[in-house]
C-alpha cells in the first residue's frame, strides 16, 4: 500500500531507538567539528563511523537551487520533445541529447555522489539559459513557430552551461 504524500517513513525505516553514551566536552567538540567538516549531523557522523556506512552530505543551498533549475529545464525539454515527436517542431534528436545530459546531472547532484562547491555564477548562467528554453517551450505550447535555428542556439548554449554540473 502506498503511503500518502508527506507521511512519515515506514516503521522499518524510522529511527525510533536512542543510544546515549558519555564523552568529555572536548570529545564532544571534536565529534561536532568532524561532523560539521563532513557536512552532516553528529548523529549521521556517528552512525557512519559505527555502522561502516558512507557519509552522505545534505546538499547546500546552491545545490538545492541547481536541482530546482535542472528540474525546470528538464520539464521544458520534455514539453519541447513532445512537440518534436508530434512533428510540430524539428530537432527531436538534439532535444533528447540535452535531456539525457540534464538527467545525468540531476541524478549526480541528487544521489549524494557530487562533491565540491557550486559557483552561484554558474547556476545563474544555467538559469538564464533555462529561461530562454522556457520561452521556446511557451512559444511551442501556444502553437507559435519555433525554428530549428532558435532551438539549436538555445540547446547549444544550454549544453555549454551544463558542463560544470555533469560528472
Amino acid at each position: 500500500m502506498a503511503r500518502p504524500k508527506g507521511s512519515a517513513k515506514p516503521n522499518h525505516k524510522r529511527r525510533s531507538a536512542q543510544v546515549t553514551f558519555w564523552v568529555t566536552p572536548a570529545e564532544r567538540d571534536r565529534i561536532s567539528a568532524n561532523a560539521e567538516r563532513a557536512g552532516v549531523t553528529m548523529s549521521a557522523y556517528i552512525r557512519s563511523l559505527t555502522l561502516g556506512k558512507p557519509l552522505r552530505q545534505k546538499p547546500g543551498a546552491m545545490a538545492g537551487e541547481l536541482i530546482r533549475q535542472l528540474n525546470r529545464i528538464g520539464n521544458n525539454l520534455n514539453q519541447l520533445l513532445g512537440h518534436a515527436q508530434t512533428g510540430k517542431i524539428d530537432g527531436a534528436a538534439h532535444i533528447e541529447h540535452v535531456f539525457k545530459r540534464v538527467s545525468i546531472a540531476l541524478t549526480y547532484w541528487t544521489s549524494g555522489e557530487a562533491s565540491g562547491g557550486i559557483a552561484q555564477e554558474a547556476v545563474t548562467l544555467l538559469a538564464h539559459e533555462g529561461t530562454r528554453l522556457n520561452g521556446l517551450a511557451r512559444q511551442a505550447n501556444k502553437g507559435e513557430l519555433v525554428t530549428e535555428d532558435q532551438l539549436l542556439s538555445v540547446l547549444h548554449d544550454l549544453t555549454a552551461k551544463l558542463i560544470p554540473f555533469c560528472p
